[in-house]
């Protein structure tokens, strides 16, 4: 390390870290299902002072304009102080560890790398360390199963070892750049991924009806809830509720349905949530299912919106694996029309399904993996928003490694041909763990159409 000596003025600049989530969010979301804990993120980070940012990657130490890289904004801002030191003696020190310690060539992801130059530097202009968390991001969490699984996405947005550059004599006429995308100027809106143009020959990924569940009839199933539940404290007004809705299933004529039925199955699903093996929370959710399907009735009640949502956000808590399955196959049915996609995924509605679905694809049990590819095939059929794509191709790409059913693949594998059209940096998580596009063809002319699209678009 050289050192640099330090003489002070009266001036003050302030001093700001910069943190990036390197993981867009997949590191919060998936992390408590395949480690048992929750990590928060993925941290890139930078300092800012002088009006400038600075960071480390495998292209040595660079600088830009603050916020001035492809990430966008950062995710935190944290104030680290104040500092005294100059702009002339901060660039003589970064020009002079740039060319020993913070060589590009010395960059290593786990041991060596941006955090490590955020935290010398800020020592250095504040005497302040950057926080613990960010610093003690456990290489044993990069090295698991996790940590391979979205590797990947790390390096093809992160920093690569290559050969290192020194820093300008000034920020301002600085004009180095980092070895990769996420540390170019950015062109488009802030935390935006620019949409993949289809190559020649491939025009979208090919129409499919959705997946719904259609295999009980509603005036038998409300027969069977109404026995379950005749065994339980339930009033005659709440047996009234069913027998009307009952009716309307008769009839045929589910915009009858009205806010009190729904209420009713709202209440059935609150009170029967966690008991293990319920029946009356199994046959609730079927019903739910066929109510979800008329996308007239869905559009039109707030109060069966509001009683799928509540689902989503309490799938944790149900127990039984078997009822897990009924609520995807509740989400399925719900996500199968546009009110449905605004009510679960809107912006302004923050919902949990992504976080649901990825939790299904990644499960052990073969019924989950099943339903949970069917719902990610239903979500794709809907324009989404580009972190969601990627985050869910993730687990796609997972599943699609493992021994699973040809419905699954098929669902999976028109997910990931959808997801391309929504976010970029798709088709390059696919080609870097490893699927083999080719083995799945010979399944079905349907799939063989999606393999033709994803081999161009790999290519």
């Amino acid at each position: 390390m050289v050192h640099v000596g330090i003489c002070r003025s009266m001036a003050k600049f302030p001093v700001k870290l910069y943190v990036y989530d390197l993981s867009r969010g997949m590191a919060r979301q998936l992390s408590p299902f395949i480690l048992g804990k929750q990590i928060d993120g993925i941290w890139h980070t930078a300092l800012v002072c002088y009006d400038r940012e600075f960071f480390y990657g495998g292209d040595g130490i660079n600088s830009c304009l603050p916020g001035g890289t492809i990430l966008g904004s950062p995710d935190e801002v944290v104030d680290l102080g104040d500092t005294e030191i100059t702009q002339d003696l901060f660039i003589d020190f970064l020009s002079a560890v740039g060319q020993e310690d913070f060589r590009g060539e010395n960059y290593n992801l786990f041991e060596h790398n941006c955090n490590t130059f955020s935290s010398e530097v800020a020592m250095f202009l504040t005497g302040n360390k950057i926080p613990q968390h960010i610093r003690d991001l456990p290489s044993e969490v990069l090295n698991s199963s996790f940590g391979q699984m979205i590797r990947p996405m790390i390096d093809s947005v992160s920093v690569r070892p290559s050969g290192g550059t020194s820093i300008s004599p000034t920020p301002s006429t600085s004009t180095s750049r980092a070895p990769e995308s996420i540390f170019e100027p950015r062109n488009g809106p802030p935390g935006k991924t620019k949409q993949r143009e289809p190559p020649d020959g491939c025009q979208g990924a090919i129409s499919r009806n959705p997946n719904v569940y259609k295999d009980v009839k509603g005036p038998s199933l409300i027969s069977d809830l109404r026995e379950c539940l005749k065994k339980m404290e339930l009033s005659d007004e709440d047996l009234i509720y069913l027998d009307e809705l009952k009716r309307c299933f008769e009839a045929k004529n589910l915009s009858k349905v009205n806010e009190s039925q729904i209420k009713k199955l709202d209440q059935l699903i609150d009170k029967y949530l966690t008991e293990e093996g319920s029946q009356a929370l199994h046959l609730t959710l079927k019903l739910l299912q066929l109510l979800s399907q008329c996308e007239e009735l869905f559009s039109s009640s707030k109060g069966l919106q509001e009683t799928v949502k509540k689902a989503c956000g309490s799938f944790p808590s149900i127990p039984s694996c078997a009822t897990q399955v009924e609520c995807i196959k509740l989400f399925c049915c719900a996500i199968s029309h546009q009110s449905g996609h605004s009510s679960l995924l809107g912006d302004s509605h923050p919902t949990p399904l992504p976080a649901v679905t990825i939790n299904c694809l990644l499960s052990k049990d073969s019924e989950l993996q099943t339903v949970g590819a069917a719902l990610v095939s239903n979500i794709a059929r809907l324009k989404i928003h580009e972190d969601i794509a990627l985050e869910c191709s993730t687990a796609v790409i997972e599943l699609l490694n493992r021994n699973v059913s040809p419905e699954t693949e098929h669902n999976c594998l028109y997910a990931l041909r959808k997801f391309m059209d929504y976010n970029s940096e798709v088709a390059a998580l696919v080609s870097v763990m490893g699927v083999n596009v080719g083995k799945y063809k010979g399944r079905s002319s349907e799939v063989d159409e999606l393999c033709r699209d994803l081999e161009k678009l790999l290519s």
